[in-house]
């Protein structure tokens, strides 16, 4: 007679999972406590927004290069070539390998000996350019200013010229005395840390005054109806 088989136990039974005890209810953030919802907060929020917009184009123009360039008297009043132009660096970063020159537009002498033709100071049109070694400089740092004068590029021949040069028949130093001048004073410098060469201009004019004294004065190019006498 066979034995019966032995059953195998149940294994017991998983107790059921435990759920998390509930979370307390969360309260409504107190706008008193959350300084950004207060009006204060978003006022202020606005205000970093606008400022971060405006930012980034001020700081473009708060670092863009800035020249300017003024005529002051004549040192010799009875040589109306005897003219200091101050160049000067008003931007923020200094400047590399400057350089200024004179371009003529048209000029009037006392003897006609010298004549550009025709009055045309368009920046992009071909000049007569006047320029010398006292002209450029290494670096113009900030607020520094920089002169030339335009008796050394142009001027009437002075006995101490003539002995000098008894060869010379004509020569930018050799002019007659000036009448009336419409030219462009050009500055050419490398904006550290660009690389590239950068160019302004700038134009005056030389005119006779009712008092009989020549000045210089700057006028914008948009002006086109100057007329040399």
């Amino acid at each position: 007679m066979k034995k019966p088989k032995a059953r195998k136990p149940k294994p017991p039974k998983k107790p059921p999972p435990r759920l998390p005890p509930p979370e307390p209810p969360t309260e409504p953030p107190d706008p008193k406590k959350d300084p950004d919802k207060t009006p204060a907060g978003r006022i202020f929020a606005i205000i970093l927004a606008a400022a971060t917009l405006i930012g980034v184009p001020a700081a473009v123009v708060a670092f863009w290069p800035r020249m300017t360039v003024t005529p002051t008297a004549l040192f010799d009043e009875s040589n109306a070539y005897s003219e200091t132009f101050i160049a000067a660096n008003t931007g923020f970063l200094p400047f590399e390998d400057v350089q200024l020159g004179v371009e003529i537009c048209s000029i009037e002498t006392e003897k006609h000996d010298f004549s550009v033709s025709p009055n045309n100071c368009d920046p992009s049109a071909n000049h007569i350019v006047i320029a010398g070694p006292p002209w450029w400089t290494p670096e113009l740092r900030r607020d520094e200013p920089f002169s030339i004068v335009l008796s050394e590029g142009l001027n009437v021949a002075s006995p101490k010229y003539r002995a000098a040069h008894p060869n010379v028949i004509a020569s930018f130093q050799m002019m007659s005395e000036l009448k009336a001048a419409n030219l462009i004073v050009v500055a050419t410098f490398k904006p550290w840390p660009y690389p590239k060469p950068v160019t302004f201009n700038y134009r005056f004019v030389a005119e006779e005054q009712p008092n009989g004294k020549m000045m210089w004065r700057s006028v914008p190019f948009s002006w086109t109806n100057i007329k040399l006498p």
